[in-house]
């Protein structure tokens, strides 16, 4: 593949992952982006930034298990796609301090909590 298939490749995809986003919008928030993130965050007293990486997470753990298995081409494309989203909204909340003070830190949480 050139640079310039590539590019091709990687607008296309762009516009399809901006449609989906806005799919999945409707069903996840009403106006606010960040707002399962937040409400997240505040039942497992972590930032929104550290609740939608535990998110994404899940997604890259998928991928992995695709690349060993095997996996269908769309199934694929719809990992790909969750993460590029979700590190996005990362990068926006992490860029705007999220749309809601950081949570207080607990010393209770699991150890997969306290790595971050």
């Amino acid at each position: 593949m050139t640079n310039e298939e590539f590019n091709a490749y990687m607008k296309k995809r762009f516009d399809e992952i901006l449609q989906l986003r806005e799919q999945k919008a409707k069903e996840y928030t009403k106006d606010n982006a960040f707002e399962n993130f937040i409400s997240a965050s505040k039942f497992l007293e972590e930032s929104p930034e550290k609740v939608a990486f535990f998110y994404v997470t899940k997604h890259i753990i998928s991928i992995k298990d695709a690349l060993f298995k095997g996996v269908g081409e769309d199934k694929l494309r719809e990992k790909v796609s969750d993460i590029i989203v979700y590190m996005l909204l990362i990068e926006a909340m992490a860029l705007t301090k999220g749309a809601d003070k950081k949570i207080p830190q607990n010393e209770d949480k699991p150890k997969a909590f306290m790595a971050l």
